[in-house]
């Protein structure tokens, strides 16, 4: 079985979803998709990190030191998570085929 592929809107929701559990006075849907997360969310650099592990913890896409310019935005962070989430890696018990996206999953299948 192969690990299934998020869609961009998917990453977008859940790196929404992990700027308002790190910072829960935040409306991250009024967060412009290609302006700093850091600027307009007021994230501290621990924030910051924090927001990219709980996109790790829900994608399984670790953002390294080194891309973490690129991920910086709504839109750099979700099309991070989109490149580096292919259907070659292998599958893990949170993948499901009959399961739509859900912010406690892992992932959304993605229909071919």
């Amino acid at each position: 079985m192969n690990r299934p592929v998020i869609s961009h809107e998917s990453a977008v929701a859940v790196v929404r979803d992990s700027i308002e559990q790190i910072a829960p006075d935040i409306d991250a849907h009024a967060i412009p998709l290609d302006t700093d997360m850091r600027i307009e969310a007021e994230l501290d650099s621990m924030d910051f990190i924090a927001v990219l592990a709980a996109v790790k913890d829900r994608t399984g896409v670790d953002v390294p030191e080194s891309d973490m310019a690129t991920a910086s935005t709504i839109d750099g962070c979700a099309a991070y998570v989109v490149a580096n989430t292919t259907a070659e890696r292998p599958a893990t018990a949170d993948d499901r085929a009959d399961r739509p996206y859900d912010v406690n999953a892992r992932t959304e299948i993605i229909e071919s």
